[in-house]
């Protein structure tokens, strides 16, 4: 019912200048706060007891085995307050791993999420959309709109791109709201200073560093699984300009028809370090901005600054100097405008009003 009328809700009041200042991306009513509040009061009907109530009677139920998933989604929707977040989390991964997981109902994860982002429980939301093997939640596509415009609103770019980069491995590409709002959510977390462009241990699982074992030492247990050494690169990535790169290569293969467009695909193929599509992306982009240039020229410089002294005929060496001559003749000596950016983001999202 959510899903179905995001198109119809966004804000008619945007412009240029209230985009470039993160104000209300999406409008209030696109909250659905009145048809959520219609469902709490449909269980109250059910004559369930208190929420408070409910929740302990299904914590009973798993003591005593195990509760149904309609159980835990009364439970979820039924839960209003702060104080109520660790129950809710703890039954829906008692439901993960129980006989009835396969019976994880889409409005148990839609509420969780709705719970999170009502009470600004940031690093719970993280913990679980990060761990969907043990909670087993995903974002619909309402869902991701309400999270990425809670993050947006608040000026918290990171986590907004984090956000994006779920829609991305879910390949959640059919509503172009969310496309939009995905494309806006990275490109502002670009924009971003590079001391800042990163992903905080809140909102991105760090990674397990390898212990120094001394041989004399190692023991050898035996394990259900292991896990293998195979690089997917889809869900293995966990470098954040990998991530957001990759986003938004894949989200610009759905809206093609936007302006732009050449623009984020160089920026996608720069951070995921694509550097043949790069190559091929600067040869064909005919309206480079300004902005994207300056972050190219900048990226590269870096990369040949990194080489060090002796690398200057490495095959690495080739390739950037390659790369610099195709975007020295792109950008065409033009300035550049650090302004470019925001201003394209607002184009991108501007299209949404339209809907």
């Amino acid at each position: 019912m959510f899903a179905q009328r995001v198109g119809s809700l966004v804000g008619r009041h945007l412009s240029i200048g209230s985009l470039a200042s993160r104000r209300l991306l999406l409008s209030k009513s696109f909250q659905l706060n009145p048809e959520w509040s219609q469902r709490h009061e449909a269980l109250t009907k059910l004559a369930l007891g208190g929420d408070y109530e409910w929740i302990a009677s299904v914590q009973k139920k798993f003591v005593g085995g195990a509760a149904s998933a309609v159980d835990v989604d009364a439970a979820a929707c039924g839960a209003q307050e702060k104080d109520q977040i660790e129950d809710i989390v703890d039954l829906i991964y008692k439901l993960r791993h129980c006989e009835n997981t396969a019976d994880f109902l889409e409005s148990t994860e839609y509420a969780v999420v709705r719970t999170l982002l009502k009470h600004d429980a940031e690093e719970k939301l993280f913990e679980v959309l990060n761990d969907p093997i043990n909670y087993g939640v995903f974002l619909n596509e309402h869902a991701a709109c309400l999270a990425m415009d809670h993050f947006i609103t608040k000026g918290n770019f990171a986590a907004a791109a984090k956000i994006a980069t779920y829609v991305m491995l879910q390949e959640m590409f059919d509503n172009k709201l969310v496309n939009l709002m995905s494309i806006y959510s990275c490109l502002k977390w670009v924009e971003l200073p590079v001391e800042e462009r990163v992903f905080s241990e809140e909102i991105h699982p760090k990674e397990e560093e390898e212990e120094d074992i001394n041989e004399e030492d190692q023991r050898t247990f035996k394990f259900p699984y292991l896990k293998n050494e195979y690089f997917d690169g889809h869900f293995d990535l966990t470098d954040p300009e990998a991530l957001v790169g990759k986003t938004l290569l894949w989200v610009s293969e759905h809206v093609a028809d936007l302006a732009y467009v050449s623009n984020m695909r160089i920026l996608g193929a720069l951070l995921q370090k694509e550097w043949e599509l790069l190559a091929a992306e600067l040869e064909k982009c005919k309206d480079l901005m300004s902005g994207v240039a300056k972050l190219v020229g900048e990226r590269l410089d870096q990369l040949l600054a990194g080489l060090g002294e002796g690398q200057e005929e490495s095959p690495e060496t080739r390739r950037y100097n390659t790369l610099k001559t195709s975007h020295a003749a792109t950008t065409g000596g033009e300035g550049t405008n650090e302004a470019d950016l925001i201003h394209a983001s607002s184009i991108f999202c501007l299209g949404v009003t339209d809907r």
